[in-house]
């Protein structure tokens, strides 16, 4: 009976140890999952904003007509507005927005 108790009392104290290892793993995972998934949609913005610099280049030099030209501006811009507004769509739902850890860690310190 006395086993029994030290048992389950050693096991009560290694589940205590061990908790913080795993509390807040899919958290991270999450966080990680949405910071990767920012860097993506930040790669194609900039791949767009250098493909309207492109156009805009192209038309200086004469080698776009004025159709062609407005065209292409009007098809990387709006790809560009899509970006910025998916990207703005994933940080609003985003578990935790980037920042948060900072402000956890300035609010610890004045407890």
């Amino acid at each position: 009976m006395e086993a029994l108790f030290i048992l389950i009392v050693f096991a009560g104290v290694i589940a205590l140890i061990v908790s913080p290892f795993f509390m807040g793993v899919s958290e991270k995972w999450e966080i990680s999952a949405v910071d990767s998934r920012l860097n993506k949609l930040n790669a194609i913005k900039d791949s767009m904003y250098k493909a309207i610099k492109d156009v805009d280049f192209e038309n200086a030099e004469g080698k776009l007509s004025e159709k062609d030209y407005n065209e292409l501006r009007d098809y990387y811009k709006e790809k560009a507005i899509m970006t910025i507004k998916e990207m703005e769509k994933i940080k609003a739902a985003a578990p935790h927005p980037r920042g948060h850890e900072k402000e956890k860690a300035h609010t610890k310190g004045k407890r």
